[in-house]
């Protein structure tokens, strides 16, 4: 019975990636259906360096802040340093840039639990509340931004879905943390222990912070993304610009290929084009900033994902090797 779960599981998987794989395939012909390599290249020209390297310098910040909450959600749970989350979230991040379905935000995770020597269930409780956080501020800046500049209806209704969908993930959150009380299942049960550990993570002053500090993720995300258009010279408004990102931050919302390729171009080149920026010039860019997001985590993530002794051709197998306390329950 257990072989029979496994296999349905194992195909699920691999239907789950291949569609996410074939999504991007159509994306990125898409993208280069009907417009001429030349013009492309021709128009693959920084005009400033210096804006290039503020986007590199923002979109790093994110990550930056983005290991500061997740120390501050973490501290029920074990003290650590800021410096050490943002090394296993650059870990997670570059086997991202290898592997479809975001692994990589699996493998953070059994980092930090291998770190604090705790169960990886009692780590997820802080991760689950950061996507939440995300969720929260995602939906509000876009609804903010259809105050300024118009969305697609496909853009409105995929915010809509997204809130429903933080909204749906904070309810079970409060469920998972309520229900072993109510059961009265006992405390060494796994269904227990995750409760007590939801609990600790939620019902805590550091959520308060954290949820501040989620905050200023949009607003890096948004400066890197202005600055490289900048860097491009792409002529359209800092309003325009948040609506491209929001666009594409909602779009790869869904897990697909490695690294959003084919579907992160996809959307850049659709929300430029809704702003009046040409086929040619949205496609030479939604490359540009590709590289300019993607080569720097490479070049980090690698650095991170070594210092961390896991090795590129094991990523599969070892992450049954980083939970360092057997679960039981």
């Amino acid at each position: 019975m257990d072989e029979l779960r496994d296999r349905n599981g194992a195909r699920s998987r691999r239907v789950v990636q291949w569609g996410g794989l074939g999504l991007a395939v159509v994306a990125a012909v898409w993208v280069f259906h009907g417009v001429d390599p030349r013009e492309i290249w021709q128009r693959l020209t920084v005009q400033n360096k210096w804006w290039v390297v503020a986007a590199v310098a923002a979109d790093v910040l994110g990550y930056v802040i983005q290991g500061v909450r997740w120390k501050l959600l973490l501290a029920p749970v074990g003290r650590w340093r800021a410096a050490e989350a943002v090394r296993a979230i650059y870990a997670g991040l570059f086997v991202n840039e290898l592997v479809p379905m975001r692994p990589g935000e699996i493998l953070r995770g059994y980092l930090m639990a291998r770190r604090l020597a705790v169960r990886f269930s009692d780590v997820l409780p802080s991760m689950v509340l950061e996507r939440i956080l995300d969720g929260v501020w995602l939906v509000g800046v876009a609804a903010l931004t259809t105050l300024f500049v118009p969305l697609p209806a496909s853009v409105v209704a995929g915010s809509r879905l997204l809130g429903i969908g933080v909204a749906a993930a904070g309810a079970a959150v409060v469920v998972i943390a309520a229900a072993p009380r109510f059961l009265k299942v006992p405390e060494e049960s796994l269904v227990s222990r995750v409760g007590a550990t939801v609990r600790r993570c939620v019902f805590t002053l550091n959520v308060i912070p954290a949820a501040l500090l989620s905050s200023l993720l949009p607003l890096s995300q948004a400066l890197a993304f202005g600055f490289a258009l900048k860097a491009f010279g792409i002529p359209v408004s800092p309003a325009a610009g948040i609506a491209v990102l929001v666009i594409v931050r909602i779009g790869t919302a869904i897990p697909n290929a490695p690294a959003n390729l084919g579907m992160f171009q996809f959307l850049v080149v659709f929300g430029l084009g809704l702003f009046g920026i040409d086929r040619p010039t949205a496609t030479a860019f939604s490359l540009a900033v590709f590289l300019i997001f993607t080569i720097p985590l490479w070049a980090i993530g690698g650095v991170a994902f070594l210092s961390e002794g896991l090795s590129v051709t094991r990523i599969r197998p070892e992450f049954g090797e980083l939970d360092p306390v057997e679960e039981t329950g």
